[in-house]
């Protein structure tokens, strides 16, 4: 049986995201912060707590909707079934109840509640960032209810809508407060922890006598040499902090994308040996190409991989790139990779890209459906663009702002082989 995730298990889950981007803090910037904890605590808990939800006062709007409704044979009395479909006037309210913006309106729609009525299901209320809506059938076939049975079904909705909101907001509280508590104790571990260690390296220093030598990068050649001022535009964090965010330059975008599908051309050239591998296989070819090339932290991968077929570029301070690994098998799959690239970003990405290998005969043809697919996507502003037969370019909306942009490169691969 599947069980859905309560609002516990999401604390419980970004507890763990947040354990990670703390440990992922430099060590300079996590020292320099420890007389404002409060302030990257205060950070941390806006960017992951959820937010209530708060109806707006007087705030309920009714819709009368009359429309006309096909009843199938199968839904008629047993003794018509074998008969026609008939078509029926019928009516029903819609009942709106506005509420403040609130962005975690979807992800709460999703979630459980601690407390909750066997009598009434949450998916009967359709949940929007600024409204909850219900509608109640008043008049349809075989139907058809008085003022006063409208006027009671009204109140009982709206009485357990007020109650599904009040569980939902009273396991936020409860969860926010536990949250905070959680964000505090670890930022102050880690800080703790930076100064033990280094103290042990300081004291290491002087019973030795020798000073601890810094690791220095390898002197293998790089096909690409990209300085830190080159590979990362700095773009500054809300004014309560010193600390930076980064935004990728364009032009690193490009060479890092034009790399990818040079290699990957290889893999066409040699599609006997590629054919038989799994996505993760061949993502995990491309990312160690990546990091033979690309160099910017002394120590770990600059290009790595989060799940299954994630591809990542790590910079001290975070993910600044993502990208997606896939073998292409039909229409709809490209733009669910998109919405997926979508949903990795925050506000300060500004690119992404997705690489498909196709393994189907008619490349030409897949190529021709692909190009058209993407006109379809919800978020495409202006219209796809072709960099070469093979490799398209789109820009998208963010999700969560429509002022600010996502630029997608999608990247196809023949490893069609012909079976003998």
């Amino acid at each position: 049986m599947y069980a859905r995730a309560g609002v516990g298990d999401y604390y419980r889950q970004i507890q763990s995201n947040i354990r990670s981007e703390v440990l992922g803090e430099s060590v300079d910037y996590l020292l320099s912060i420890e007389t404002k904890i409060d302030e990257i605590v205060d950070y941390y808990f806006s960017k992951y707590s959820l937010q209530k939800i708060e109806e707006i006062e007087n705030g309920v709007e009714v819709e009368i909707k009359d429309y006309t409704k096909t009843i199938y044979a199968h839904e008629r009395e047993r003794h018509y079934q074998y008969e026609w479909d008939i078509d029926r006037s019928c009516q029903k309210i819609i009942v709106t109840v506005l509420i403040n913006n609130n962005p975690n309106i979807k992800m709460l729609s999703e979630l459980w509640t601690s407390t909750y009525s066997m009598s009434f299901s949450s998916s009967e209320y359709a949940r929007y960032n600024d409204k909850i809506v219900f509608e109640i059938e008043t008049k349809w076939y075989c139907l058809d209810l008085t003022n006063e049975e409208i006027k009671q079904k009204t109140q009982r909705q709206l009485e357990n809508l007020h109650s599904l909101v009040w569980w939902i907001n009273n396991d936020i509280e409860k969860e926010n407060v536990i949250l905070k508590n959680y964000i505090l104790q670890t930022i102050q571990n880690r800080v703790n922890e930076i100064k033990k260690n280094t103290e042990k390296v300081k004291s290491l220093t002087e019973i030795i006598w020798i000073p601890i030598k810094k690791k220095e990068v390898s002197g293998v050649d790089r096909i690409v040499n990209i300085k830190k001022n080159d590979f990362i535009k700095k773009i500054e964090k809300p004014s309560w902090t010193h600390k930076y965010t980064y935004k990728l330059d364009e032009n690193i975008f490009k060479q890092i994308v034009n790399f990818i599908e040079g290699q990957c051309r290889q893999f066409e050239n040699t599609p006997n040996v590629y054919h038989k591998l799994w996505e993760e296989d061949l993502r995990n070819i491309i990312l160690s190409a990546l990091n033979g090339i690309f160099e910017w932290k002394a120590t770990g991968e600059t290009f790595s991989s989060k799940g299954k077929t994630d591809i990542y570029l790590l910079i001290d301070e975070g993910n600044i790139l993502k990208g997606e690994c896939k073998i292409w098998k039909w229409g709809e799959m490209l733009i669910l990779t998109i919405d997926q690239i979508i949903s990795y970003l925050t506000r300060r990405d500004n690119f992404g890209f997705t690489i498909n290998f196709c393994m189907n005969k008619d490349f030409s043809k897949l190529l021709d459906q692909a190009f058209i697919k993407l006109w379809t996507h919800p978020t495409i502003v202006g219209v796809p663009k072709k960099i070469n037969e093979s490799h398209f370019q789109t820009i998208h909306n963010k999700t969560w702002d429509e002022v600010q942009e996502i630029t997608v490169d999608h990247m196809f691969f023949n490893l069609y082989v012909t079976e003998k």
